[in-house]
């Protein structure tokens, strides 16, 4: 008997180790978009938050970010959505950003199961059609609750390379 209970233990613990893990941030039918279906919804979550960029608002970025995003930024870090809000409608308040057009230079985007990282240059143009400051940009998003949502962003000034 003693023997049939040490065989059903080690059984039980081969099975628990092998069996799949739960993915806690999000479902399996998220999970099984193919990369090339999450690589779009990605690229038209940024197209989205540019378009409101472009218009003349910041905000258009904070409604795809997580509650604890962190930011950063050409000269500081932002922790947490509310701090990020706060602080994109300050710039918006000062009319920090101008109407432009754009263009979106080599996005790439990187999928890993439940996180996905899209690198990107942006380069605006004033309205009469001069260059603006380039820039570059990398977002890590993450599948949380059914919704991929920016964890991390990090944008800088194009300096010559």
């Amino acid at each position: 008997m003693k023997k049939l209970i040490n065989i059903w233990i080690i059984l039980f613990f081969l099975c628990a180790c092998n069996m799949p893990k739960k993915n806690t941030v999000g479902n399996n039918e998220e999970l099984e978009k193919s990369s090339v279906e999450i690589e779009q919804l990605i690229l038209e979550k940024e197209k989205d938050a540019f378009n409101s960029y472009a218009a003349g608002s910041f905000t258009g970025f904070t409604k795809h970010y997580d509650d604890e995003v962190t930011y950063l930024g050409a000269r500081n870090r932002i922790d947490g959505l509310p701090a990020m809000r706060a602080y994109t409608a300050r710039l918006d308040s000062i009319g920090a950003i101008s109407k432009h057009r754009y263009e979106v230079i080599n996005p790439k985007v990187q999928v890993y199961q439940d996180m996905a990282i899209i690198t990107l240059q942006y380069h605006p143009y004033s309205s009469d059609n001069t260059p603006e400051t380039k820039w570059k940009a990398t977002s890590v998003y993450a599948l949380m609750d059914n919704d991929w949502k920016v964890v991390h962003a990090h944008w800088s000034v194009l300096n010559a390379e």
